[in-house]
């Protein structure tokens, strides 16, 4: 098959990419061009360059593409794959647009049952699709179990952009609130976007837990891996989600994983695969840090059965077949409709 992907990753440096190879879209198109296909990849922007001899066209993201795509003439099929449905409060803007993009594409894509749910509000539930992330267990190796002294400190790790949907805010309260009780903690933030940097610095130093903070920065995958290797807990505050790789990638770790009931969280720390908290809940939030803390080896934060789950359910040939499929679907209904 011919396809065109189009995901704002594309946009980035080379260094970046490289950084963000486990980014889903990134793994589709590896994962298809392994397969033989022929793909061309396209940033985001306004500009809409494409060769219109191509089978599908798959826009990742709600951004300036998703919007430009339904507006132009297509002979091939058009997939949308949102990443996370936008949460009015922290983007009104994309929440109000969400719908005039899924209604005019041929298949909305979710990455589970729970953004499936949300998108069908919109979307006749023919037009959705279910595919779950992909992700190579063998780049994300099980670290060893820590032991942890009393000199060392419980190391909180936090992957993502550094945005207001993300809460990072809370993270760095509740930092406060753990170093208050006696509890030497310490925060990591590793992040590819830095919205929020001078803000978020200046709210470490008004709380007293500057020298406790680490703005990592980005990290490849050798760094990250370390990351998750030497952190004690990886924690997703976040007011929205879709299904995060970052929690895939700590739950292949081994890592405990604290995470908000939003998007597809719940479902995948369930029957005691992590700690999922409500989102925007401070006493919640410590109380978990407080439960990791006081026993890392109990079931509930081991990190094991999460793991367990994420090789079963996220394989990366499942997650490509799927698309294949899909794909091959949508251009035997396209090829039948033209022959009416």
């Amino acid at each position: 098959m011919k396809i065109v992907q189009i995901s704002g990753i594309y946009g980035y440096p080379l260094e970046y990419q490289q950084a963000r190879s486990e980014e889903p879209s990134a793994t589709l198109v590896n994962g298809l061009r392994e397969r033989g296909h022929e793909v061309t990849v396209i940033a985001g922007g306004w500009k809409a360059p494409y060769d219109r001899d191509v089978d599908v066209v798959h826009v990742h993201h709600l951004g300036k593409q998703a919007v430009l795509r339904p507006l132009l003439e297509h002979r091939a099929p058009l997939v949308f794959t949102v990443h996370g449905v936008p949460d009015r409060d922290h983007r009104r803007f994309a929440a109000a647009l969400f719908p005039f993009v899924a209604k005019r594409n041929d298949r909305v894509i979710a990455l589970s049952d729970a953004e499936a749910n949300q998108i069908r509000s919109w979307v006749p539930t023919s037009k959705v699709d279910v595919i779950p992330y992909g992700l190579n267990a063998n780049t994300w190796p099980l670290r060893q179990l820590k032991s942890r002294t009393h000199e060392d400190p419980f190391v909180i790790l936090f992957v993502g952009a550094l945005e207001s949907r993300k809460r990072v805010d809370l993270l760095l309260q509740a930092l406060a609130t753990l170093r208050s009780r006696g509890v030497d903690a310490h925060l990591r933030l590793v992040f590819h976007k830095d919205d929020l940097l001078t803000s978020l610095t200046t709210l470490a130093q008004d709380l007293g837990v500057i020298e406790h903070v680490t703005f990592v920065g980005m990290r490849d995958r050798l760094g990250l891996q370390a990351e998750y290797r030497d952190a004690d807990v990886f924690v997703l505050p976040s007011d929205e989600e879709g299904v995060p790789a970052v929690i895939l990638e700590a739950g292949l770790s081994g890592i405990p994983v604290v995470a908000t009931a939003v998007g597809g969280n719940r479902a995948l720390l369930a029957d005691g695969r992590g700690i999922i908290i409500e989102r925007r809940n401070l006493d919640q939030l410590i109380d978990a840090l407080v439960q990791v803390a006081g026993d890392p080896c109990a079931p509930a934060v081991s990190g094991a059965s999460l793991r367990d789950f994420v090789v079963a359910t996220y394989s990366v040939d499942r997650f490509i077949t799927a698309h294949e499929e899909l794909y091959e679907r949508l251009i035997a209904e396209r090829r039948g409709s033209s022959l009416k």
